[in-house]
């Protein structure tokens, strides 16, 4: 599995990996008592550092520096991506306003030519490291496909691309949880199919 392949690749000494299975829930408009029975998502804010019944969630210590969600680049990978966002958003805010999570933007094409792997958005960018279009050039549908001695272009300082996500203001985080609310109206009004 890729968890398992990112587990294989972290440096140990400061890295460690959390994996999520499936979709996680959408905590955003659910009853408390549905977050607390779903070990998934209590477990990963227990990793964290985060403990639902704390008096001042803000002021808790965080166990990492940086929380880099590594998901598929695929459509499934992108949900799961906005879930885990809202959950984080509402039940630890202060990870987003301290600047502390991130977006891990994955390669979509790799290619191992003459000895040495390239890694790219695009076919183009890949025929450019190359300096030939005459190489095999591989789409990567999500992380299972790359193996641990690969994995270093997620896991590796100045060689992954990070995004930081940053936390709205008031009507950017009422706007997220409408999002990520039950109510699809929102999302059809975003979408023009109102």
């Amino acid at each position: 599995s890729a968890a398992g392949t990112a587990k294989r690749a972290r440096d140990p000494r400061y890295q460690a990996v959390y994996p999520i299975r499936g979709k996680p829930l959408n905590a955003m408009e659910a009853q408390q008592a549905k977050v607390n029975a779903n070990a998934e998502l209590i477990n990963l804010l227990a990793a964290l550092g985060v403990k639902l019944d704390a008096k001042n969630i803000e002021t808790a210590p965080l166990r990492y520096g940086k929380i880099i969600k590594l998901a598929d680049p695929d459509v499934d990978g992108k949900h799961i991506e906005a879930l885990l966002t809202g959950n984080i958003w509402k039940y630890a805010p202060h990870v987003i306003r301290q600047g502390r999570l991130y977006a891990l933007l994955p390669p979509l094409f790799k290619c191992r030519y003459k000895d040495k792997l390239y890694f790219g958005m695009t076919k183009d960018e890949i025929y450019k490291q190359t300096g030939t279009q005459k190489c095999d050039v591989q789409y990567i549908k999500g992380w299972g496909e790359v193996n641990a001695s690969e994995m270093y272009i997620a896991m590796t300082p100045g060689h992954r691309r990070l995004i930081r996500l940053k936390a709205p203001d008031k009507k950017g985080g009422n706007e997220l949880t409408e999002l990520l609310g039950k109510k699809p109206a929102y999302r059809k009004k975003l979408l023009g199919v109102e």
